[in-house]
């Protein structure tokens, strides 16, 4: 006969008591109202009348209130799964002979046949009474669980589990051009082929298979990402392996597998260049509304690089012998001149003015003047008289400058 406390209780009847009360707390359950903060002690002695598992919650359950088999005793749950599923159990239990166990057995067991199949998973508890079981599955379907320790009614008390589950997705990357930038397409699904939409999907870049640069992201639509790339020059001229990374809440983050591509060399950008372009004189300038604007045309020649652009010559039309034509700069890091403001000299954004008749003076006055990407330049033709109008063109870095801006 086992030993008694003054209450009448056996050591493992008050290992189990104090076992439960410590669970109770923690579990947020009233024992002694009937309150629970879950679905307490649902459990089933048979898979036939075991309950369906939610992800996210936490249930509770009891193996000293199942009737034993053979002196054993199981409770069971039932877990659907699809295919690609990354599942992870958490549980504890009531644990004085170290007997606990889960055991996670294939879909289409039952109550019949349980005996005879093979779990395909299981694990018992860690020292502390608690453990975390994680496992992939590989079909759609419904898998039993089952929690259960052995030998007597001592060993058996409660227990609490919850599951988190983050499904799989396919992503395949189709073939890439051989390209510095394009367009990249990207097939995401689930296991079973159904397309999935809102994926974000990455499209990355490597020199080494081990280090992954972003180049372009996308959402799928109907389970297609197009995702517009553009691959850094230092990767131009070599051997480079691609890859996309897919994401969605809910769904296991994954990776295509890797295809390699040569890609060409950065083709070379033209030392300078030169354009001619019209800026048409047609915008009023504030002030005097009453008088007759100056409608001209002048044909720029431009010399331009990627870090700058020089005006090489100027032509007029339709413009008045008695105008005068003024050029200036504006904007961050304008090309300089002196000039004397209080009666001191400084240097300012080159503005330079001359006759209408002497054009060739303004060449001339803009020689190594030059004008860096971001800069407006803007042309202003004035007569007495008359209102004076404007043109601007904007400089931009290896191409012509935008010589219509109104």
């Amino acid at each position: 006969m086992l030993p008694r406390d003054s209450r009448g209780n056996t050591s493992g009847e008050h290992e189990m008591r104090k076992w439960m009360r410590g669970a109770c707390a923690a579990m947020v359950v009233a024992c002694g109202l009937g309150v629970a903060a879950g679905p307490a002690l649902a459990d089933s002695s048979s898979i036939a009348g075991a309950q369906t598992v939610v992800p996210g919650t936490t249930y509770y359950g009891n193996l000293g209130q199942v009737t034993p088999v053979g002196g054993d005793y199981y409770s069971y749950w039932l877990l659907p799964e699809q295919a690609g599923d990354s599942v992870t159990i958490d549980w504890q239990a009531y644990n004085p002979g170290g007997n606990a166990q889960i055991k996670v057995f294939p879909s289409g067991t039952t109550d019949f046949n349980v005996g005879q199949t093979e779990s395909l998973h299981s694990s018992y508890l860690n020292s502390n009474n608690e453990d975390q079981l994680t496992f992939q599955t590989t079909t759609d379907g419904v898998l039993p669980l089952q929690f259960g320790t052995c030998c007597n009614s001592n060993q058996a008390g409660p227990y609490s589990f919850s599951v988190s589950i983050t499904h799989g997705m396919s992503v395949l990357l189709q073939p890439l051009a051989a390209s510095l930038s394009g367009t990249a397409t990207a097939n995401v699904a689930t296991p079973d082929g159904s397309p999935l939409s809102n994926v974000y999907v990455v499209l990355q870049a490597s020199t080494d298979g081990n280090s992954w640069t972003n180049v372009g992201a996308a959402a799928s639509v109907n389970g297609v990402a197009s995702i517009p790339y553009t691959v850094p020059s230092y990767m131009a001229d070599q051997s480079i392996q691609f890859q996309v990374v897919a994401t969605l809440a809910g769904y296991t983050t994954t990776a295509s597998g890797s295809q390699t591509v040569d890609l060409p060399k950065e083709p070379k950008q033209p030392t300078s260049a030169t354009i001619t372009t019209t800026v048409t004189i047609s915008r009023p300038t504030p002030g005097h509304s009453g008088l007759p604007p100056i409608g001209a045309k002048l044909s720029v020649k431009w010399l331009y690089s990627r870090s700058s652009t020089t005006i090489a010559r100027i032509r007029a039309t339709r413009l008045p012998l008695a105008a005068r034509v003024t050029i200036e700069c504006l904007g961050h890091g304008c090309p300089t001149q002196v000039a004397r403001v209080r009666g001191q000299r400084v240097r300012v954004p080159i503005k330079v003015s001359v006759s209408a008749r002497d054009l060739t003076a303004l060449t001339h006055d803009l020689s190594g003047a030059r004008f860096r990407p971001g800069n407006r330049v803007r042309f202003i033709v004035s007569e007495r008289g008359h209102r004076s109008t404007e043109g601007t063109a904007t400089i931009r870095a290896g191409q012509a400058p935008d010589a219509l801006l109104r």
